[in-house]
Protein backbone atom coordinates (compact mmCIF):
# COMPACT_ATOMS: atom_id res chain seq x y z
CA UNK A 1 0.00 0.00 0.00
CA UNK A 2 1.32 3.44 -0.92
CA UNK A 3 0.44 6.72 0.73
CA UNK A 4 -0.25 9.64 -1.56
CA UNK A 5 1.94 12.69 -1.40
CA UNK A 6 0.68 15.15 1.19
CA UNK A 7 -0.87 18.38 -0.19
CA UNK A 8 -0.45 21.62 1.78
CA UNK A 9 -2.98 24.44 1.65
CA UNK A 10 -0.37 27.16 1.41
CA UNK A 11 1.31 25.85 -1.75
CA UNK A 12 -0.81 28.05 -4.04
CA UNK A 13 0.23 31.13 -2.08
CA UNK A 14 3.86 30.14 -2.42
CA UNK A 15 3.39 29.64 -6.16
CA UNK A 16 2.05 33.19 -6.53
CA UNK A 17 4.97 34.57 -4.63
CA UNK A 18 7.33 32.74 -6.93
CA UNK A 19 5.73 34.33 -9.97
CA UNK A 20 5.92 37.84 -8.59
CA UNK A 21 9.33 37.89 -6.95
CA UNK A 22 12.76 37.66 -8.40
CA UNK A 23 14.84 34.52 -8.45
CA UNK A 24 16.68 35.24 -5.18
CA UNK A 25 13.41 35.81 -3.37
CA UNK A 26 12.06 32.56 -4.84
CA UNK A 27 15.08 30.68 -3.54
CA UNK A 28 14.73 32.20 -0.07
CA UNK A 29 11.02 31.35 0.27
CA UNK A 30 11.62 27.82 -1.02
CA UNK A 31 14.28 27.18 1.60
CA UNK A 32 12.02 28.68 4.27
CA UNK A 33 9.15 26.35 3.36
CA UNK A 34 11.41 23.29 3.29
CA UNK A 35 12.84 24.23 6.65
CA UNK A 36 9.40 24.39 8.27
CA UNK A 37 8.36 20.94 7.09
CA UNK A 38 8.78 18.22 9.70
CA UNK A 39 10.75 15.05 8.92
CA UNK A 40 7.51 13.08 9.25
CA UNK A 41 5.98 15.15 6.42
CA UNK A 42 8.93 14.44 4.20
CA UNK A 43 9.05 10.73 5.05
CA UNK A 44 5.38 10.20 4.45
CA UNK A 45 5.82 10.74 0.70
CA UNK A 46 5.32 7.41 -1.10
CA UNK A 47 6.15 5.36 2.03
CA UNK A 48 5.23 1.69 1.90
CA UNK A 49 3.13 0.98 5.03
CA UNK A 50 3.00 -2.52 6.53
CA UNK A 51 0.83 -3.31 9.55
CA UNK A 52 1.74 -6.41 11.57
CA UNK A 53 0.36 -8.34 14.53
CA UNK A 54 3.05 -11.00 14.94
CA UNK A 55 2.94 -13.82 17.50
CA UNK A 56 5.27 -13.65 20.47
CA UNK A 57 8.35 -15.86 19.97
CA UNK A 58 10.12 -15.97 23.31
CA UNK A 59 10.28 -14.23 26.66
CA UNK A 60 13.14 -13.53 29.04
CA UNK A 61 11.60 -13.34 32.51
CA UNK A 62 13.60 -11.39 35.06
CA UNK A 63 12.99 -11.56 38.79
CA UNK A 64 11.07 -8.33 38.20
CA UNK A 65 10.15 -7.55 34.62
CA UNK A 66 10.38 -9.35 31.30
CA UNK A 67 11.73 -8.89 27.79
CA UNK A 68 9.30 -9.85 25.02
CA UNK A 69 10.86 -10.79 21.68
CA UNK A 70 9.33 -11.10 18.20
CA UNK A 71 10.79 -12.33 14.91
CA UNK A 72 8.92 -11.56 11.68
CA UNK A 73 9.60 -11.51 7.94
CA UNK A 74 8.42 -8.44 5.98
CA UNK A 75 8.44 -7.56 2.28
CA UNK A 76 10.07 -4.18 1.84
CA UNK A 77 10.09 -2.05 -1.26
CA UNK A 78 13.08 -0.04 -2.35
CA UNK A 79 13.14 3.20 -0.39
CA UNK A 80 11.28 4.14 2.77
CA UNK A 81 8.91 1.70 4.49
CA UNK A 82 6.74 2.19 7.57
CA UNK A 83 6.35 -1.04 9.59
CA UNK A 84 3.70 -0.82 12.30
CA UNK A 85 3.44 -3.37 15.15
CA UNK A 86 -0.11 -3.03 16.49
CA UNK A 87 -0.39 -5.38 19.47
CA UNK A 88 2.51 -4.77 21.84
CA UNK A 89 2.15 -4.61 25.63
CA UNK A 90 0.76 -1.25 26.83
CA UNK A 91 3.34 -0.90 29.60
CA UNK A 92 6.43 -1.31 27.47
CA UNK A 93 9.44 0.85 28.22
CA UNK A 94 10.05 2.97 25.08
CA UNK A 95 13.76 3.23 25.91
CA UNK A 96 14.04 -0.57 25.89
CA UNK A 97 12.86 -1.11 22.29
CA UNK A 98 15.54 -2.91 20.27
CA UNK A 99 15.41 -3.55 16.51
CA UNK A 100 17.69 -5.75 14.45
CA UNK A 101 17.27 -5.81 10.69
CA UNK A 102 19.10 -7.74 8.00
CA UNK A 103 21.67 -6.16 5.72
CA UNK A 104 20.54 -3.68 3.08
CA UNK A 105 17.84 -2.35 5.44
CA UNK A 106 18.35 0.55 7.84
CA UNK A 107 16.05 1.61 10.68
CA UNK A 108 15.76 5.40 10.43
CA UNK A 109 13.42 6.08 13.37
CA UNK A 110 11.26 4.45 16.02
CA UNK A 111 8.09 5.84 17.57
CA UNK A 112 5.37 4.39 19.77
CA UNK A 113 1.94 5.33 21.08
CA UNK A 114 -0.66 3.74 23.31
CA UNK A 115 -3.97 2.90 21.65
CA UNK A 116 -7.26 1.61 22.98
CA UNK A 117 -9.34 -0.37 20.53
CA UNK A 118 -11.52 -3.46 20.64
CA UNK A 119 -9.74 -6.76 20.19
CA UNK A 120 -11.36 -8.62 17.30
CA UNK A 121 -11.28 -12.12 18.76
CA UNK A 122 -12.59 -10.83 22.09
CA UNK A 123 -15.49 -9.12 20.29
CA UNK A 124 -16.42 -12.42 18.66
CA UNK A 125 -16.25 -14.22 22.01
CA UNK A 126 -18.37 -11.50 23.60
CA UNK A 127 -21.02 -11.87 20.88
CA UNK A 128 -21.18 -15.65 21.24
CA UNK A 129 -21.40 -15.53 25.02
CA UNK A 130 -24.10 -12.85 24.96
CA UNK A 131 -26.13 -14.98 22.55
CA UNK A 132 -25.76 -17.95 24.90
CA UNK A 133 -26.78 -15.83 27.89
CA UNK A 134 -29.93 -14.69 26.05
CA UNK A 135 -30.79 -18.29 25.11
CA UNK A 136 -30.34 -19.64 28.64
CA UNK A 137 -32.23 -16.70 30.14
CA UNK A 138 -35.15 -17.49 27.80
CA UNK A 139 -35.01 -21.17 28.82
CA UNK A 140 -35.14 -20.26 32.51
CA UNK A 141 -38.11 -17.96 31.83
CA UNK A 142 -40.00 -20.78 30.03
CA UNK A 143 -39.23 -23.18 32.88
CA UNK A 144 -40.52 -20.69 35.44
CA UNK A 145 -43.74 -20.21 33.42
CA UNK A 146 -44.31 -23.96 33.35
CA UNK A 147 -43.60 -24.23 37.10
CA UNK A 148 -46.13 -21.49 37.83
CA UNK A 149 -48.76 -23.16 35.63
CA UNK A 150 -48.24 -26.53 37.29
CA UNK A 151 -48.42 -24.98 40.75
CA UNK A 152 -51.77 -23.34 39.92
CA UNK A 153 -53.05 -26.61 38.46
CA UNK A 154 -52.00 -28.50 41.59
CA UNK A 155 -53.82 -26.01 43.82
CA UNK A 156 -57.00 -26.34 41.71
CA UNK A 157 -56.86 -30.14 41.91
CA UNK A 158 -56.53 -30.06 45.67
CA UNK A 159 -59.57 -27.74 45.94
CA UNK A 160 -61.65 -29.85 43.55
CA UNK A 161 -60.71 -32.99 45.47
CA UNK A 162 -62.15 -31.43 48.63
CA UNK A 163 -65.33 -30.34 46.82
CA UNK A 164 -65.80 -33.84 45.36
CA UNK A 165 -65.73 -35.33 48.79
CA UNK A 166 -68.56 -33.02 49.89
CA UNK A 167 -70.89 -33.77 46.91
CA UNK A 168 -74.08 -35.71 47.39
CA UNK A 169 -75.34 -38.48 45.13
CA UNK A 170 -71.87 -39.73 44.24
CA UNK A 171 -71.44 -43.47 44.52
CA UNK A 172 -68.36 -45.22 45.89
CA UNK A 173 -67.05 -46.29 42.47
CA UNK A 174 -67.11 -42.77 41.10
CA UNK A 175 -65.53 -41.43 44.25
CA UNK A 176 -62.71 -44.02 44.01
CA UNK A 177 -62.18 -43.18 40.34
CA UNK A 178 -61.93 -39.49 41.17
CA UNK A 179 -59.51 -40.17 44.04
CA UNK A 180 -57.27 -42.25 41.77
CA UNK A 181 -57.26 -39.47 39.16
CA UNK A 182 -56.31 -36.79 41.69
CA UNK A 183 -53.56 -38.96 43.16
CA UNK A 184 -52.05 -39.84 39.79
CA UNK A 185 -52.22 -36.29 38.44
CA UNK A 186 -50.76 -34.71 41.55
CA UNK A 187 -47.96 -37.32 41.46
CA UNK A 188 -47.18 -36.40 37.85
CA UNK A 189 -47.21 -32.68 38.67
CA UNK A 190 -44.86 -33.14 41.65
CA UNK A 191 -42.46 -35.21 39.52
CA UNK A 192 -42.47 -32.61 36.77
CA UNK A 193 -41.90 -29.79 39.29
CA UNK A 194 -38.91 -31.72 40.69
CA UNK A 195 -37.46 -32.18 37.19
CA UNK A 196 -37.97 -28.51 36.44
CA UNK A 197 -36.23 -27.51 39.69
CA UNK A 198 -33.21 -29.63 38.70
CA UNK A 199 -33.20 -28.10 35.22
CA UNK A 200 -33.43 -24.62 36.75
CA UNK A 201 -30.34 -25.32 38.90
CA UNK A 202 -28.44 -26.59 35.84
CA UNK A 203 -29.33 -23.63 33.66
CA UNK A 204 -28.63 -21.16 36.49
CA UNK A 205 -25.16 -22.64 36.99
CA UNK A 206 -24.49 -22.37 33.24
CA UNK A 207 -25.73 -18.78 33.27
CA UNK A 208 -23.44 -17.87 36.18
CA UNK A 209 -20.44 -19.35 34.38
CA UNK A 210 -21.25 -17.46 31.19
CA UNK A 211 -21.72 -14.21 33.09
CA UNK A 212 -18.29 -14.63 34.70
CA UNK A 213 -16.75 -15.20 31.27
CA UNK A 214 -18.63 -12.18 29.95
CA UNK A 215 -17.21 -10.04 32.76
CA UNK A 216 -13.69 -11.24 31.94
CA UNK A 217 -14.13 -10.45 28.25
CA UNK A 218 -15.64 -7.03 28.98
CA UNK A 219 -12.39 -6.13 30.70
CA UNK A 220 -10.50 -7.00 27.49
CA UNK A 221 -12.80 -5.40 24.96
CA UNK A 222 -11.13 -2.01 25.01
CA UNK A 223 -7.77 -3.01 26.35
CA UNK A 224 -4.83 -0.70 25.84
CA UNK A 225 -2.08 -1.66 23.44
CA UNK A 226 1.20 -0.13 22.39
CA UNK A 227 1.70 0.58 18.71
CA UNK A 228 5.34 0.74 17.60
CA UNK A 229 6.17 2.26 14.19
CA UNK A 230 9.49 1.77 12.39
CA UNK A 231 10.72 3.88 9.49
CA UNK A 232 12.99 1.58 7.48
CA UNK A 233 14.98 2.37 4.35
CA UNK A 234 15.62 -0.59 2.04
CA UNK A 235 18.32 -0.56 -0.64
CA UNK A 236 16.27 -2.95 -2.75
CA UNK A 237 12.84 -4.54 -2.91
CA UNK A 238 13.42 -7.53 -0.65
CA UNK A 239 12.17 -9.83 2.06
CA UNK A 240 13.74 -8.86 5.36
CA UNK A 241 13.79 -10.46 8.77
CA UNK A 242 13.18 -8.19 11.78
CA UNK A 243 13.98 -8.99 15.40
CA UNK A 244 12.07 -6.73 17.78
CA UNK A 245 12.16 -6.73 21.58
CA UNK A 246 11.11 -4.55 24.49
CA UNK A 247 10.99 -4.67 28.30
CA UNK A 248 7.88 -4.54 30.51
CA UNK A 249 7.58 -4.41 34.29
CA UNK A 250 4.44 -6.43 35.09
CA UNK A 251 6.02 -9.89 35.13
CA UNK A 252 8.57 -11.85 37.12
CA UNK A 253 9.57 -15.11 38.74
CA UNK A 254 10.66 -16.47 42.09
CA UNK A 255 12.62 -19.66 42.73
CA UNK A 256 11.51 -22.60 44.77
CA UNK A 257 12.69 -26.16 45.12
CA UNK A 258 11.51 -29.72 45.57
CA UNK A 259 13.95 -31.80 47.61
CA UNK A 260 13.41 -35.56 47.52
CA UNK A 261 15.26 -38.17 49.54
CA UNK A 262 14.22 -41.81 49.10
CA UNK A 263 16.98 -43.29 51.25
CA UNK A 264 19.98 -41.96 53.15
CA UNK A 265 22.20 -44.23 51.06
CA UNK A 266 21.08 -42.52 47.83
CA UNK A 267 21.77 -39.09 46.32
CA UNK A 268 19.26 -36.35 46.96
CA UNK A 269 17.08 -35.15 44.05
CA UNK A 270 16.85 -31.37 43.75
CA UNK A 271 14.17 -30.07 41.40
CA UNK A 272 14.92 -26.43 40.62
CA UNK A 273 11.59 -24.77 39.79
CA UNK A 274 10.04 -21.34 39.54
CA UNK A 275 6.75 -19.58 40.02
CA UNK A 276 6.36 -17.15 37.14
CA UNK A 277 3.59 -14.64 36.51
CA UNK A 278 2.45 -12.48 33.62
CA UNK A 279 0.37 -9.33 34.06
CA UNK A 280 1.53 -7.46 30.97
CA UNK A 281 -1.80 -7.38 29.13
CA UNK A 282 -0.42 -9.79 26.51
CA UNK A 283 -1.01 -13.54 26.80
CA UNK A 284 2.14 -15.62 26.32
CA UNK A 285 0.96 -18.56 24.23
CA UNK A 286 3.32 -21.50 23.72
CA UNK A 287 6.50 -19.44 24.01
CA UNK A 288 10.10 -20.24 24.72
CA UNK A 289 11.20 -19.04 28.17
CA UNK A 290 14.47 -17.91 29.69
CA UNK A 291 14.58 -17.21 33.42
CA UNK A 292 17.27 -14.68 34.27
CA UNK A 293 18.76 -13.08 37.38
CA UNK A 294 19.86 -10.06 35.31
CA UNK A 295 18.59 -6.65 36.36
CA UNK A 296 16.78 -5.21 33.28
CA UNK A 297 17.05 -1.69 34.72
CA UNK A 298 20.83 -1.70 34.35
CA UNK A 299 22.15 0.67 31.68
CA UNK A 300 24.88 0.03 29.13
CA UNK A 301 27.58 1.80 31.12
CA UNK A 302 30.54 -0.11 32.50
CA UNK A 303 29.77 -1.21 36.10
CA UNK A 304 31.54 0.72 38.82
CA UNK A 305 33.15 -1.27 41.62
CA UNK A 306 32.38 -0.38 45.21
CA UNK A 307 34.18 -1.42 48.37
CA UNK A 308 33.21 -4.96 49.38
CA UNK A 309 32.87 -5.32 53.16
CA UNK A 310 32.71 -8.73 54.82
CA UNK A 311 30.46 -8.94 57.88
CA UNK A 312 28.71 -11.60 59.91
CA UNK A 313 25.54 -12.46 57.98
CA UNK A 314 22.31 -12.45 59.97
CA UNK A 315 19.33 -14.09 58.31
CA UNK A 316 16.19 -11.98 57.95
CA UNK A 317 14.01 -15.03 57.28
CA UNK A 318 11.25 -15.74 59.79
CA UNK A 319 11.62 -19.32 60.96
CA UNK A 320 9.31 -21.20 63.24
CA UNK A 321 10.08 -24.04 65.58
CA UNK A 322 12.74 -26.48 64.43
CA UNK A 323 13.85 -24.25 61.59
CA UNK A 324 10.83 -24.78 59.41
CA UNK A 325 9.66 -21.77 57.48
CA UNK A 326 6.24 -20.59 58.60
CA UNK A 327 5.84 -17.26 56.84
CA UNK A 328 4.18 -18.84 53.80
CA UNK A 329 1.05 -19.67 55.76
CA UNK A 330 0.92 -16.17 57.20
CA UNK A 331 1.32 -14.56 53.77
CA UNK A 332 -1.40 -16.78 52.34
CA UNK A 333 -3.84 -15.84 55.08
CA UNK A 334 -2.99 -12.15 54.75
CA UNK A 335 -3.57 -12.24 50.98
CA UNK A 336 -6.93 -13.97 51.43
CA UNK A 337 -8.04 -11.46 54.03
CA UNK A 338 -6.90 -8.57 51.83
CA UNK A 339 -8.75 -9.89 48.81
CA UNK A 340 -11.84 -10.51 50.93
CA UNK A 341 -11.75 -7.00 52.34
CA UNK A 342 -11.15 -5.35 48.96
CA UNK A 343 -13.51 -7.65 47.09
CA UNK A 344 -10.89 -8.32 44.42
CA UNK A 345 -10.71 -11.60 42.61
CA UNK A 346 -9.14 -10.69 39.27
CA UNK A 347 -6.06 -8.82 38.11
CA UNK A 348 -4.51 -8.69 41.53
CA UNK A 349 -1.37 -6.68 41.92
CA UNK A 350 1.60 -8.87 42.72
CA UNK A 351 3.54 -8.18 45.90
CA UNK A 352 7.31 -8.15 45.65
CA UNK A 353 10.01 -8.84 48.17
CA UNK A 354 13.74 -8.30 48.11
CA UNK A 355 16.08 -11.26 47.81
CA UNK A 356 19.83 -11.45 47.27
CA UNK A 357 21.34 -13.04 44.17
CA UNK A 358 24.95 -13.53 43.04
CA UNK A 359 26.61 -10.46 41.52
CA UNK A 360 27.34 -12.41 38.35
CA UNK A 361 24.00 -12.97 36.62
CA UNK A 362 22.99 -16.26 35.03
CA UNK A 363 20.19 -17.48 32.77
CA UNK A 364 18.17 -20.67 32.74
CA UNK A 365 17.06 -21.84 29.28
CA UNK A 366 13.77 -23.69 29.77
CA UNK A 367 13.46 -26.82 27.63
CA UNK A 368 9.68 -26.91 27.21
CA UNK A 369 7.32 -24.29 25.78
CA UNK A 370 4.90 -22.63 28.20
CA UNK A 371 1.64 -20.69 28.08
CA UNK A 372 1.23 -17.93 30.68
CA UNK A 373 -2.01 -15.92 30.46
CA UNK A 374 -1.96 -12.30 31.50
CA UNK A 375 -3.82 -12.84 34.78
CA UNK A 376 -1.14 -12.16 37.45
CA UNK A 377 -1.43 -15.76 38.70
CA UNK A 378 1.69 -17.82 39.49
CA UNK A 379 2.45 -20.68 37.10
CA UNK A 380 4.95 -23.46 37.73
CA UNK A 381 7.97 -23.59 35.43
CA UNK A 382 10.44 -26.49 35.64
CA UNK A 383 14.02 -25.24 35.41
CA UNK A 384 16.44 -28.09 36.10
CA UNK A 385 16.70 -31.37 37.95
CA UNK A 386 19.88 -32.39 39.74
CA UNK A 387 20.90 -35.66 41.35
CA UNK A 388 23.22 -34.43 44.07
CA UNK A 389 25.60 -36.48 46.20
CA UNK A 390 24.89 -35.83 49.82
CA UNK A 391 26.13 -36.93 53.20
CA UNK A 392 23.55 -37.51 55.90
CA UNK A 393 23.54 -36.97 59.61
CA UNK A 394 21.03 -36.46 62.40
CA UNK A 395 20.65 -33.54 64.79
CA UNK A 396 18.56 -33.53 67.95
CA UNK A 397 17.95 -30.89 70.62
CA UNK A 398 16.17 -32.79 73.43
CA UNK A 399 15.96 -29.75 75.71
CA UNK A 400 13.59 -28.16 73.14
CA UNK A 401 12.03 -31.07 71.24
CA UNK A 402 12.23 -34.84 71.58
CA UNK A 403 12.80 -35.53 67.88
CA UNK A 404 15.74 -36.29 65.63
CA UNK A 405 16.04 -34.32 62.39
CA UNK A 406 17.68 -35.75 59.29
CA UNK A 407 20.13 -33.33 57.65
CA UNK A 408 21.45 -33.59 54.10
CA UNK A 409 24.94 -32.15 53.62
CA UNK A 410 25.90 -31.08 50.06
CA UNK A 411 29.44 -29.98 49.26
CA UNK A 412 29.40 -28.87 45.59
CA UNK A 413 26.39 -26.60 45.96
CA UNK A 414 27.94 -23.54 44.24
CA UNK A 415 27.64 -25.26 40.84
CA UNK A 416 23.83 -25.33 41.22
CA UNK A 417 23.35 -21.52 40.85
CA UNK A 418 20.96 -21.44 43.79
CA UNK A 419 18.82 -18.41 44.55
CA UNK A 420 17.25 -18.13 47.99
CA UNK A 421 13.75 -19.51 48.14
CA UNK A 422 11.35 -22.02 49.65
CA UNK A 423 11.97 -25.75 49.48
CA UNK A 424 9.30 -28.44 49.66
CA UNK A 425 10.85 -31.48 51.33
CA UNK A 426 9.88 -35.09 50.58
CA UNK A 427 11.26 -38.02 52.57
CA UNK A 428 10.61 -41.57 51.34
CA UNK A 429 7.87 -40.24 49.02
CA UNK A 430 6.07 -38.35 51.82
CA UNK A 431 5.82 -34.59 52.08
CA UNK A 432 7.33 -33.64 55.44
CA UNK A 433 7.28 -29.84 55.35
CA UNK A 434 8.80 -26.68 53.94
CA UNK A 435 12.28 -25.37 54.52
CA UNK A 436 14.20 -22.39 53.18
CA UNK A 437 17.44 -22.31 51.19
CA UNK A 438 19.57 -19.22 51.59
CA UNK A 439 22.99 -19.44 49.88
CA UNK A 440 24.21 -16.49 51.98
CA UNK A 441 24.05 -18.66 55.08
CA UNK A 442 26.05 -21.49 53.52
CA UNK A 443 29.68 -22.02 54.43
CA UNK A 444 31.50 -24.90 52.78
CA UNK A 445 28.52 -27.25 53.04
CA UNK A 446 24.87 -26.73 52.20
CA UNK A 447 22.84 -28.28 55.03
CA UNK A 448 19.16 -28.96 54.43
CA UNK A 449 16.77 -30.29 57.04
CA UNK A 450 14.73 -33.22 55.71
CA UNK A 451 12.43 -33.35 58.71
CA UNK A 452 11.89 -35.65 61.66
CA UNK A 453 12.76 -39.35 61.66
CA UNK A 454 10.46 -41.26 64.01
CA UNK A 455 12.81 -44.26 63.93
CA UNK A 456 15.25 -42.32 66.13
CA UNK A 457 13.81 -42.15 69.63
CA UNK A 458 14.89 -39.15 71.72
CA UNK A 459 14.11 -38.55 75.38
CA UNK A 460 15.20 -36.22 78.17
CA UNK A 461 14.07 -36.83 81.76
CA UNK A 462 14.97 -35.27 85.09
CA UNK A 463 16.51 -37.73 87.53
CA UNK A 464 14.63 -37.00 90.74
CA UNK A 465 16.98 -39.06 92.91
CA UNK A 466 19.85 -36.80 91.93
CA UNK A 467 17.96 -33.52 91.90
CA UNK A 468 17.19 -31.45 94.98
CA UNK A 469 16.36 -28.00 96.29
CA UNK A 470 17.53 -26.95 99.79
CA UNK A 471 17.84 -23.76 101.85
CA UNK A 472 21.34 -23.00 103.16
CA UNK A 473 21.43 -19.85 105.30
CA UNK A 474 20.27 -16.95 103.16
CA UNK A 475 20.62 -18.84 99.86
CA UNK A 476 18.80 -21.53 98.02
CA UNK A 477 20.69 -24.35 96.39
CA UNK A 478 19.05 -26.24 93.55
CA UNK A 479 20.63 -29.24 91.83
CA UNK A 480 19.34 -30.63 88.55
CA UNK A 481 20.42 -33.78 86.74
CA UNK A 482 18.95 -34.85 83.41
CA UNK A 483 19.44 -38.02 81.41
CA UNK A 484 19.41 -37.90 77.63
CA UNK A 485 18.71 -41.13 75.75
CA UNK A 486 18.83 -41.68 71.98
CA UNK A 487 17.83 -45.05 70.52
CA UNK A 488 18.54 -46.07 66.93
CA UNK A 489 15.69 -48.18 65.54
CA UNK A 490 16.94 -47.97 61.97
CA UNK A 491 18.49 -50.91 60.14
CA UNK A 492 21.85 -49.12 59.78
CA UNK A 493 24.15 -47.08 62.06
CA UNK A 494 23.51 -43.32 62.23
CA UNK A 495 25.71 -40.31 62.84
CA UNK A 496 24.02 -37.90 65.19
CA UNK A 497 24.77 -34.54 66.79
CA UNK A 498 23.15 -33.95 70.20
CA UNK A 499 22.69 -30.43 71.53
CA UNK A 500 21.78 -29.30 75.04
CA UNK A 501 22.64 -26.46 77.35
CA UNK A 502 23.63 -25.29 80.82
CA UNK A 503 21.99 -22.04 82.00
CA UNK A 504 24.22 -18.96 82.12
CA UNK A 505 23.99 -16.38 84.90
CA UNK A 506 23.63 -12.71 84.13
CA UNK A 507 23.73 -11.70 87.81
CA UNK A 508 26.53 -11.81 90.37
CA UNK A 509 24.03 -13.08 92.94
CA UNK A 510 23.25 -16.19 90.91
CA UNK A 511 25.98 -18.83 90.86
CA UNK A 512 25.95 -21.78 88.47
CA UNK A 513 28.21 -24.79 88.79
CA UNK A 514 28.59 -27.42 86.08
CA UNK A 515 28.43 -30.90 87.64
CA UNK A 516 28.10 -33.31 84.70
CA UNK A 517 28.24 -32.94 80.90
CA UNK A 518 29.38 -36.44 79.79
CA UNK A 519 32.46 -35.17 77.95
CA UNK A 520 30.46 -32.70 75.85
CA UNK A 521 31.93 -29.73 74.02
CA UNK A 522 30.98 -26.92 76.42
CA UNK A 523 30.93 -23.24 75.56
CA UNK A 524 30.92 -21.44 78.95
CA UNK A 525 29.87 -18.13 77.38
CA UNK A 526 26.67 -19.48 75.84
CA UNK A 527 26.20 -22.60 77.95
CA UNK A 528 25.75 -24.71 74.81
CA UNK A 529 26.66 -28.41 74.90
CA UNK A 530 27.35 -30.58 71.85
CA UNK A 531 28.12 -34.27 71.29
CA UNK A 532 28.79 -36.20 68.07
CA UNK A 533 28.29 -39.97 68.11
CA UNK A 534 27.67 -42.93 65.84
CA UNK A 535 24.91 -45.16 67.21
CA UNK A 536 24.69 -48.73 65.99
CA UNK A 537 21.43 -50.42 65.03
CA UNK A 538 19.24 -51.13 68.06
CA UNK A 539 21.63 -49.42 70.49
CA UNK A 540 20.84 -46.69 73.03
CA UNK A 541 23.13 -43.76 73.79
CA UNK A 542 22.80 -42.32 77.31
CA UNK A 543 24.20 -38.94 78.40
CA UNK A 544 23.89 -36.89 81.58
CA UNK A 545 23.66 -33.16 82.13
CA UNK A 546 23.90 -31.83 85.68
CA UNK A 547 24.29 -28.40 87.24
CA UNK A 548 23.79 -26.57 90.53
CA UNK A 549 22.30 -23.10 91.01
CA UNK A 550 22.77 -20.93 94.14
CA UNK A 551 20.80 -17.70 94.58
CA UNK A 552 19.38 -15.52 97.39
CA UNK A 553 16.21 -16.95 98.92
CA UNK A 554 14.46 -13.64 98.19
CA UNK A 555 14.99 -14.21 94.44
CA UNK A 556 12.46 -15.89 92.19
CA UNK A 557 14.48 -17.73 89.58
CA UNK A 558 12.46 -19.67 86.96
CA UNK A 559 14.20 -22.97 86.29
CA UNK A 560 12.08 -24.08 83.35
CA UNK A 561 12.41 -23.03 79.75
CA UNK A 562 9.23 -21.35 78.50
CA UNK A 563 7.85 -20.72 75.05
CA UNK A 564 4.94 -18.67 73.75
CA UNK A 565 2.01 -20.23 71.85
CA UNK A 566 -1.38 -18.91 70.82
CA UNK A 567 -4.61 -20.21 72.29
CA UNK A 568 -8.28 -19.16 72.22
CA UNK A 569 -9.29 -16.29 74.47
CA UNK A 570 -12.86 -16.59 75.79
Amino acid sequence: MHKKTTTFSNLNLVKCLFLKKNKSMKKFIFLLIIGTLSPAMIYCQEDNTIKLNPPLNDVIIYLTGAQLRYKVNVNLVKGRNVVVFENFAPGLNPQSIKIRAEENATVLSISNKVTSSPVENEIQKHTRINDSIKLITKKISIINDEKNALTVQKEMLLKNQSLGGQSTGVNVAELQKAADFYQLRIFDINKRLSDLATETDTQTALLSGLQRKADEINAKLNISRSEVSLLINANNTQATSLDVSYVVNDAGWMPYYDLKCDDISQPITLNYRAKAYNNTGIDWNDVSLILSTTDPSLNISVPELKTWYLTNYVSQVNYGKSGWYNQAVTDNLENKETQKAEGKTQQQSVKTKQIEVPELSFDFNIKNYYTLPSDAKPYIVDIEEHSVKAGYRYVCVPVVEKSAFLMACINDWEELNLVEGYANVYLNGTYVGQSYINPNEIADTLQISLGRDSRIQVDRVKLKDFSSRVLIGTKRKATYVYELSIKNNRTSPVNIEIQDQIPVSNSQEIEITVDEVSAAEHNPLTGFLKWNYTIDTGKVLSLKVGYTVKYPKSYSVPMKRMRALNCPSF
